[in-house]
């Protein structure tokens, strides 16, 4: 796979570019955010490599939305959550094993029918999800929350 729109950014010594969402689609298994990446430049003629620079960075979350006590739809912001409507296979709340599937009807814990199921609702940053009886406080998260999306599980 390769990076569009490079541009240098200090002259002989840094350059930027846009490199592909990870996805299975591009030709590589960067769907394994262990892997590391070689890196190579290629610059009229001269071409330079690097072994192993480049690695992808899973779902990160940076902050949920105030919960009350008895549950409510929360969205979760961060990045790195896929494209519109990507499903997240599953939110893990606390070490205790409450959790929300992203299917109705397979856990006593899952989201109820007519709430909002756990999916990205703006393009790799936010998710809506629902909360059955938790409280969050913006940016404390007490239980940890942590989600998985495309097989990764985020920080």
């Amino acid at each position: 796979f390769a990076c569009t729109s490079a541009t240098v950014s200090t002259a002989h010594t840094e350059f930027t570019c846009t490199m592909p969402a990870a996805s299975v689609a591009t030709a590589a298994n960067t769907d394994d955010l262990t892997k590391l990446y070689d890196v190579q430049v290629v610059c009229d003629s001269l071409t330079g490599t690097g072994s192993s620079k480049f690695q992808y960075e899973g779902p990160v979350i940076t902050s949920i939305g105030t919960v009350s006590f008895h549950g409510a739809e929360v969205t979760i912001t961060g990045r790195n959550f896929g494209p519109l409507n990507q499903a997240v296979t599953r939110v893990n709340i606390g070490s205790s094993g409450f959790f929300v599937h992203a299917t109705v009807g397979t856990n006593t814990n899952d989201t109820p029918s007519g709430k909002c199921t756990p999916k990205t609702s703006t393009e790799h940053t936010t998710i809506c999800a629902y909360f059955k009886d938790y409280k969050t406080t913006g940016n404390t998260m007490t239980p940890t929350v942590s989600l998985v999306v495309g097989g990764q599980t985020s920080n």
